[in-house]
């Protein structure tokens, strides 16, 4: 229940998760990643302008990035009040609860956004390639070849990652994985496990086309042209090729975290940089990279802003986005009483937040 800096504390309830299956509870807590702090933009919570306590409104705080979140959900706090729910995403979700064993997941949200809005969820990290590599038909055969690789890391990855969680231990222990990735390879287990997809990636088959895309326009006020999709997007590859890139020939670059498991082949390549979200921004918009890995959103936007050279190659994950409970709500039912942070208020993350919990 909402409290302020006066209340008293509620109850814990006695719920409890490890990991990314809400029954599971006996992984040990050494296995779980350690959330990393690089993609932090913001600790602090703000208030949305257009919600109050007094009012009874769903969200009534939000953090900057989704790393934010982790603290939250273990300590039940936020900036002095006691937090009941916190919208996160996978990996963060699964580090958190492996630290506050009296929290749960309460809701997929990708899957509520899916059932309301007859979608396959909604679009979150994207592939983009440099308009000039694209257009160099002397590279179009290493570009059809690293796609492949890219496209059978996925497979791998949403059927339970086990070639990426061997490249990530090949390429060095837990600390040297949460340096370069954002995470230990453990999280892979946890979240894709028994094709539990927790992490939302998406398959190939499965990017949305032009049309499929414009069922967010209403919603999300997202909608993608064909001449913004790459010749190399699934629905317009002509290529009959299946040959695979042994080599990382290419410059990619890719925010730490879960779509950075993608590039797990390639670790330790000097192409490969993983860098933090504002980092990769700021690679897109000075076109240092063949690929890069961004909020396909976010990256749709600023290429039709300032005219950079890139397209939508690959959609990559699809509507990673829970409710999680501390374990601080005497009743165990999300409601308005309840004291509730989402993160990337402005962002899609806060978008779809506010669609599925409308005042």
């Amino acid at each position: 229940m909402k409290k302020n800096l006066f209340a008293l504390l509620s109850l814990v309830s006695a719920f409890s998760l490890m990991g990314c299956n809400t029954n599971v509870s006996s992984t040990s807590k050494g296995d779980i990643p350690s959330v990393s702090s690089s993609t932090a933009l913001s600790s602090s919570t703000t208030n949305s302008s257009s919600s109050t306590s007094e009012e009874g409104t769903w969200i009534d705080g939000w953090v900057s990035a989704v790393s934010d979140t982790a603290s939250i959900i273990v300590s039940k706090k936020s900036e002095g009040n006691d937090v009941d729910y916190v919208v996160s995403s996978y990996p963060v979700v699964a580090a958190s609860l492996a630290k506050n064993t009296s929290g749960s997941v309460k809701e997929d949200l990708g899957k509520k956004f899916a059932e309301k809005y007859g979608t396959s969820g909604f679009p979150q990290a994207g592939l983009f390639i440099k308009t000039s590599l694209e257009e160099d038909t002397t590279k179009a055969s290493s570009v059809v070849s690293f796609l492949n690789s890219f496209d059978a890391a996925i497979t791998d990855l949403i059927g339970g990652g086990t070639n990426a969680i061997k490249n990530m231990n090949d390429y060095g222990n837990d600390d040297a994985q949460t340096t370069l990735f954002g995470f230990k390879s453990a999280v892979l287990t946890m979240c894709q496990k028994n094709n539990g997809n927790k992490l939302a990636f998406i398959s190939k088959e499965n990017n949305p086309d032009v049309n499929g895309f414009a069922k967010f326009q209403d919603t999300l006020g997202f909608s993608v042209s064909d001449s913004e999709l790459s010749s190399h997007y699934p629905t317009k590859e002509t290529s009959k090729s299946t040959d695979t890139a042994s080599s990382l020939d290419f410059t990619v670059t890719s925010p730490s975290g879960a779509p950075s498991a993608a590039f797990s082949q390639f670790a330790g390549s000097s192409n490969l940089t993983i860098a933090s979200p504002t980092n990769v921004s700021a690679a897109l918009n000075a076109g240092q990279s063949d690929f890069i890995m961004f909020d396909s959103v976010n990256g749709l936007n600023l290429i039709k802003k300032k005219s950079l050279g890139y397209k939508l190659v690959r959609m990559v994950t699809f509507g990673n986005l829970y409710l999680v409970a501390t374990g601080h709500d005497s009743d165990d039912s999300f409601s308005k009483s309840d004291y509730t942070i989402g993160y990337g208020e402005n962002l899609i993350p806060g978008k779809v937040t506010k669609l599925l919990y409308q005042d």
